[in-house]
């Protein structure tokens, strides 16, 4: 049974990422039989953390929400994961509405995202005084080609996402194999962040 979608953002909110689980499976994949009840935290991040909170929530079939907080940071990790290799999985970023001198604040739970149904959202990148986000965007309806900070680029369902420094070629934010164009026809979405936290799961500065 496919899920609904999946909002994923970035970090402080302005443009709302969303991941979309569609309501129909690709006829080239098919929905992996399995299940996963394991925390997404290390034994090892657990022991450096010292969480006096430490909760996990399963919000889809193998999609899970997992939350943790450390008054010695004070640090609240929040997180979301899933399996890269699901084709039933995708992503949409929301801007926030535009105004007169730049862009709305908005509320996760107030975005609208096209998809119906959405599983999980998250916080879109940091922005300007103005609302305006300091990274790269591309969605259907916006596309800001800012190459300063990381990315993540995510295609359609079945495609693996990928993080990384964006470039602009022709016209179109580039990160790694995924272009983005103007004209949203390529399907991608970008959304900015700062910091990389990890890269081919080693951990980054």
């Amino acid at each position: 049974m496919p899920l609904g979608p999946l909002v994923f953002t970035s970090q402080v909110t302005r443009s709302i990422g969303l991941l979309a689980v569609t309501g129909t499976v690709l006829a080239a994949c098919s929905h992996p039989d399995r299940s996963s009840d394991s925390l997404p935290f290390t034994d090892e991040f657990v022991s450096f953390l010292q969480p006096d909170s430490l909760r996990t929530v399963r919000v889809g079939d193998e999609v899970v929400y997992t939350y943790a907080w450390a008054p010695q940071g004070p640090w609240a990790v929040h997180m979301v994961t899933f399996p890269l290799d699901r084709c039933d999985i995708g992503f949409e970023v929301v801007p926030a509405p535009s105004s007169a001198d730049g862009r709305d604040r908005q509320r996760v739970s107030e975005a609208r995202p096209v998809h119906p149904r959405p599983v999980a959202g998250v916080n879109g990148d940091f922005f300007t005084p103005a609302g305006a986000p300091v990274g790269a965007e591309v969605s259907p309806s916006s596309f800001r080609t800012a190459t300063a900070r990381p990315v993540i680029a995510f295609g359609s369902p079945g495609d693996v996402p990928e993080i990384g420094m964006p470039s602009v070629e022709g016209g179109r934010v580039v990160v790694g194999h995924h272009a983005a164009d103007r004209d949203g026809e390529s399907g991608v979405n970008v959304l900015g962040g700062f910091p990389e936290l990890l890269a081919e799961g080693e951990i980054v500065g």
